[in-house]
């Protein structure tokens, strides 16, 4: 494949992150940045492209903030979030779970199950065209990998991260120690390693299908995961690198030289990067991001565009751009701003002092001209939803003074 090494999610959350990785579009422009938001019917969704341009198209998968109340279904012709039969999630389905388990799979599927369920799709569909977008849960709390991908499956705790645990951890209650941080950290590598073994059934099915080879592959995470490195855990509401940074790969059809690149992009990328490799017309001034196809098709490519993140989920909005080696960071509600010079300082430990004005006033005038950019694409686009942009360019304009 061609790995982008150093990609950034949009947003270090499930619901603006993937709506970008779905549109093409930031999330100040979707405006998926809230638990109820749901995507504006004036967006077009890569699903719809490509049913348009002849597809089937299939979504697979298991997470809540997915489902089609959301619409995240705009253009799928099958849709299965979750992967599993239409018997519901009620108490009596969780019943009939445990008493029937053979007659009515798990209520809330492994990535084993929705590999299953992607496998069958694959045998119907897969000798015409289609795009299928299949999303695992795992690797996500609560961290329970199979015994074969965790060293010491014996050792406790066996199961991390329940619902009321995690609130009590990001509230303080809870202070897990080290030592339980440790095995924190070996349930989620387990989970990594295990979902590593599912896809590579979805790929030996497309290779068994004979589809493999001229197929586009893309391989991405909405967000990462916070264990402790700024003094927090989990995801959303932060937007240091250990939540923004993911893998992005992609397959390309036929005959894919392995490259790794070396260049800041961003999850915003992926659509039109896709739409350029199957060759579906489609205008670039209707996204946020440019393709990444130079980066292959012209050697010497070098990234310029600055990389934004936004669409925090806890406490209050943050922005985020990287530009020129550095990383700002400004949180609107209280206009404080941390800045990082990425090359000497990689994790984000040590915020640059007020000596730095210039390249601040910079990040500042970075974030204002997004703004008004994404404000003027969501009238070109007709959206009227609104999405919590209130006051961020007058906030971001008077720090500039």
């Amino acid at each position: 494949s061609v790995v982008f090494a150093d990609t950034r999610s949009a947003a270090p959350w499930t619901k603006p992150a993937l709506a970008t990785i779905l549109t093409g579009l930031a999330p100040p422009v979707h405006g998926m940045t809230t638990r109820r938001a749901r995507l504006p019917e004036e967006v077009e969704t890569l699903a719809e492209r490509l049913r348009r341009a002849g597809y089937h198209t299939g979504g697979i998968g298991l997470n809540a903030h997915l489902e089609r109340a959301f619409r995240f279904d705009q253009g799928f012709d099958d849709y299965a979030f979750p992967a599993r039969h239409a018997h519901g999630v009620s108490l009596g389905a969780k019943v009939l779970e445990r008493l029937a388990s053979e007659r009515y799979p798990e209520v809330f599927q492994s990535t084993t199950a929705i590999a299953d369920v992607t496998l069958d799709w694959l045998d119907v569909h897969g000798g015409e065209p289609f795009f299928l977008w299949v999303h695992v849960l795992d690797p996500h709390w609560p961290y329970e990998p199979p015994d074969e991908w965790v060293a010491e499956p014996e050792r406790a705790p066996r199961r991390w991260g329940e619902p009321e645990m995690v609130t009590n951890v990001q509230a303080g209650n809870t202070k897990p120690g080290a030592a339980e941080r440790e095995r924190v950290a070996e349930l989620y590598a387990g989970e990594i390693r295990y979902v590593d073994h599912e896809l590579a059934r979805i790929v030996a099915k497309l290779r068994e299908l004979g589809v493999y080879e001229r197929a586009l592959i893309a391989f991405a995470s909405d967000h990462g995961e916070e264990f402790w490195e700024h003094g927090r855990y989990e995801h959303g509401h932060t937007l240091y690198d250990e939540v923004l940074r993911v893998p992005l790969f992609l397959k390309l059809p036929g005959e894919t030289p392995v490259q790794e690149l070396a260049a800041d992009v961003t999850t915003e990328a992926l659509v039109p990067t896709m739409l350029d490799v199957l060759g579906i017309a489609h205008d670039p001034a209707s996204f946020t991001a440019r393709s990444l196809t130079p980066f292959w098709n012209t050697p010497g490519t070098a990234a310029a565009d600055p990389i934004f993140a936004s669409g925090t989920y806890y406490f209050g909005e943050k922005r985020a751009v990287v530009f020129d080696g550095k990383k700002l960071v400004l949180e609107l509600d209280t206009t404080r701003s941390e800045l990082y010079d990425l090359g000497s300082d990689p994790r984000e430990l040590r915020a640059l002092g007020a000596a730095d004005t210039a390249e601040l006033r910079r990040g500042l005038e970075l974030l204002t001209e997004r703004e008004r950019r994404c404000l003027a694409l969501r009238e070109r686009l007709g959206i009227t939803s609104v999405t919590g942009l209130g006051p961020d360019e007058a906030v971001l304009e008077s720090m500039q003074q």
